[in-house]
């Protein structure tokens, strides 16, 4: 029987990058929920505590990021080797993203149009963008 990563697309390398990213995630969610005020002052119960649930899935998050990290090891993922080269007409997507992405951000916090508008032309380009060539 093949292996998730091969019935769905996405590849080993692929795969060890995700999990690397949510064990990050998991590890920070956990981190800012640990830091949080316990608010000793209220006597409250342990399980009553502000940032117990975020905790918990924060360790959940980077349990499982350690799953996929382990299953993309097991998959081969460090046996590849990378391409040496990055042009940037290949990740013409990335490179899309990343600037949008940015005006879309000094849009909302320059206050230079209203947010709902901002965020509509935002999607819409997105989907007319990425859409184009299937439709």
């Amino acid at each position: 029987m093949d292996s998730a990563s091969e019935n769905d697309g996405t590849t080993p390398r692929a795969d060890l990058w995700g999990g690397i990213a949510w064990i990050v995630v998991g590890l920070v969610i956990f981190w800012g929920s640990w830091t949080m005020d316990r608010l000793p002052h209220f006597h409250i119960q342990f399980y009553t505590v502000p940032g117990l649930l975020p905790g918990i899935l924060g360790a959940v998050i980077a349990l499982m990021g350690v799953i996929l990290l382990g299953r993309a090891i097991r998959a081969g993922a460090l046996e590849t080797v990378m391409p040496g080269r990055f042009a940037p007409a290949d990740h013409w997507r990335l490179a899309f993203t990343l600037g949008w992405s940015v005006c879309y951000a000094g849009i909302v916090v320059a206050g230079l149009m209203p947010f709902w508008l901002s965020t509509a032309i935002y999607v819409a380009l997105f989907v007319i963008v990425f859409q184009y060539e299937e439709r």
